[in-house]
């Protein structure tokens, strides 16, 4: 509260005056009373005036002190928003004081200035603060963000450098610059370790897309290694890796596609070639200069059909349409090793004319018939096949993690399988051992994964472990009669007998368990 000097108080002004009767007859006395009357009136009205004054002083300091400080507060809102952070205290301490000498030269009065002055510095002093605080916090978010600009430029010259010596001189220039804005304080230490350990991570990441874009199959290669880009989270690694992947898959159907492409292109010259040796051949004939050794000539470019055709204007005797004896014995040989690839071949070269419609026909019907017959031809291969089944999520559900799961088991089990000569009940059993190891939830020795028996049924209410017991024991012996009828033979006995065991397995886990946790003895 501002407290202005009093001159002197309305009591010091205030004169007692106590009502007498003058009386006319007193004379000398009567006059001398009437002076002090003046006096006294003379004194009340001075004290009047002082306390006018004032009332005045005290008006003006509120109304100047009002007046600045509405400008002082419209001036602070104004640097508050102002971008140039590093003048703007200068600057805001330089319009407050002009502001102040503008108020000043309208105070005439000497106390009224002096109070306005000292109270006003006070309220300048408090925004000055604010001003300074808010400069601060400008200065701090443009030096992180021009920190978020330099990381990653690091981060890219640390992923293309060269050699180790290159990289690890760039590394530490940028952690440098990180020390440098936590020392100005634009940082805190735990934002600065954060930052250092998320740089070594975003060049990992850097160098793995770079691997990716030129040699996705090395991408993937070395993502599988755990002794490579170590700075990765799993999550990271399991997500470049399915990049890595899907990069491959694009890049091998990009290649296929310019194949495809090319070898249209080189079908077409070379039918566009046939077809003009076609027409210079028939032009011969009509001119009589058509030759055997003219049509041997045509023949590696023209086809075989249009070659017979050929061959029956030079000579018509030529015999009816046999198929090509080496291209038989091609599909023949192919035919018992790779079915699908022997009715390609067929189809090629029934285009080409070396084999005829009844041989096509023949050919493609037993590569299909075969084709549904034998499947995978090792135990090797049926195992590995049987262990991608069951662990890989598929291409429609999103989980880059099951990949990584089942890409490092079936690593595991071709690393097995490599280590030794192994026999096919060694493959299945430690395909099966894989599958168990790798699964997140092994449904093989739950009551819901257990497997429905050939012959019989086995029911599946827990806690009924004497009823699952019959049940079990009912299909063994169901097994066992088809077997003695001749129904089945002794490999398929065995593997039911291996599917009925699961069964057992399971009930004598059940009845191991505490009577507290639902099992029963």
């Amino acid at each position: 509260m501002i407290e202005l000097p009093r001159v002197q108080s309305r009591a010091r002004l205030r004169v007692p005056v106590r009502s007498q009767r003058v009386n006319p007859a007193a004379g000398g006395a009567g006059l001398g009373q009437l002076s002090q009357l003046a006096e006294a009136s003379s004194q009340f009205l001075f004290g009047m005036a002082e306390q006018q004054a004032e009332a005045r002083r005290v008006a003006d300091l509120v109304e100047a002190t009002g007046t600045a400080t509405r400008q002082l507060n419209d001036l602070e809102l104004t640097f508050e928003r102002d971008t140039d952070f590093r003048t703007a205290p200068a600057r805001f301490l330089e319009q407050a004081e002009a502001i102040g000498t503008a108020t000043l030269e309208g105070i005439e009065d000497r106390a009224v200035r002096t109070l306005f002055e000292r109270d006003y510095l006070k309220s300048v002093e408090t925004k000055l603060t604010s001003v300074k605080r808010k400069a601060w916090d400008r200065e701090v978010q443009d030096s992180v963000a021009r920190l978020d600009l330099l990381l990653p430029e690091y981060t890219r010259l640390a992923a293309a450098a060269e050699n180790d010596v290159e990289r690890q001189q760039i590394i530490g220039r940028a952690r440098a610059a990180i020390a440098g804005f936590e020392a100005a304080g634009y940082i805190t230490a735990p934002d600065a370790v954060a930052r250092a350990q998320g740089l070594l991570s975003d060049i990992d990441q850097a160098e793995v897309r770079n691997l990716i874009t030129f040699d996705p199959d090395a991408a993937v290669d070395a993502l599988l290694d755990d002794g490579r880009f170590q700075n990765l989270d799993e999550l990271a690694r399991a997500r470049l890796t399915d990049t890595a992947v899907a990069r491959a898959d694009s890049l091998a159907k990009e290649q296929a596609r310019l194949a495809e492409k090319a070898e249209r292109a080189l079908e077409k010259a070379q039918q566009e070639r046939a077809e003009a040796l076609m027409k210079e051949a028939y032009a011969l004939h009509q001119d009589g200069e058509l030759t055997r050794e003219a049509v041997e000539g045509f023949r590696e470019e023209v086809g075989a059909s249009d070659y017979r055709n050929l061959l029956r204007l030079v000579d018509p005797a030529t015999d009816s349409f046999r198929d090509d004896p080496e291209a038989v014995q091609d599909l023949q040989g192919l035919l018992a090793e790779e079915p699908e690839r022997a009715a390609d071949l067929a189809g090629q070269l029934h285009r080409e004319g070396l084999i005829s419609n009844d041989r096509y026909i023949a050919t493609t019907n037993a590569a299909r018939n075969l084709a549904r017959q034998t499947g995978p031809r090792s135990e090797y291969e049926r195992s590995r096949s049987f262990l991608q089944g069951a662990l890989d999520p598929g291409p429609f559900v999103q989980d880059p993690l099951g990949r990584q799961r089942a890409a490092e088991a079936l690593q595991v089990f071709d690393d097995y399988a490599a280590s030794g000569t192994r026999s096919d009940e060694e493959l299945r059993r430690r395909a099966l051992e894989i599958r168990d190891q790798f699964a997140l939830v092994r449904l093989s020795e739950t009551l819901v994964g257990l497997p429905h028996p050939r012959f019989g049924f086995v029911r599946r209410t827990p806690g009924d472990l004497d009823g699952i017991e019959a049940d079990v024991s009912a299909a063994e012996a169901a097994t066992a009669a088809r077997l003695r009828a001749g129904e089945i033979d002794e490999a398929e006995a065995r593997t039911e007998a291996v599917l009925l065991q699961r069964w057992r397995d399971f009930l004598a886990r059940e009845r191991a368990k505490p009577p507290e946790t639902g099992g029963r003895r």
